[in-house]
Order: structure tokens, then sequence, then C-alpha cells
């Protein structure tokens, strides 16, 4: 989610990735993207990983999903 006034990425995914950043001093780049082409994103190596409420479904199980929470 964006807040509108400033467009930054906000939401409770982005607070998890923003700290395991800082624990692993990895640069994190967040691009805010449509729902339809992170998972072709994925695929193709344009991203390393998403960040979003994703279920699980047959055609994602080909991806490296995390236990639910």
């Amino acid at each position: 989610m964006n807040l509108p006034k400033t467009e930054k990425i906000v939401g409770y995914e982005i607070d998890l990735i923003n700290k395991l950043s800082v624990l692993t001093s990895i640069t994190i780049e967040l691009l805010n993207t449509g729902w339809n082409g992170i998972f072709a994103g994925l695929k193709n190596g344009a991203y390393n990983a998403v960040a979003s409420e994703v279920t699980v479904t047959e055609e994602r199980r080909l991806l490296s999903l995390p236990t639910p929470y």
C-alpha cells in the first residue's frame, strides 16, 4: 500500500522487509508494481522476492513460498 501524499510504500510486509534489511545488512530496493506482474517478474528474474499478501495456489507452488502466517 502507498500513502497517498508521500507515495511511501507501507504495510506489515514492508516493515518486515526493512527490518530484515537492517539485520542482514542487505540493501533492499522496494518497487511498487502491479499485482499481475509480480509472479512473472519472479519467474523471469526481474525480482528476487515479493512482499505482499500472497495465497498459495497450484501454479504458485512452483515458487519458493514461505509457510503462511
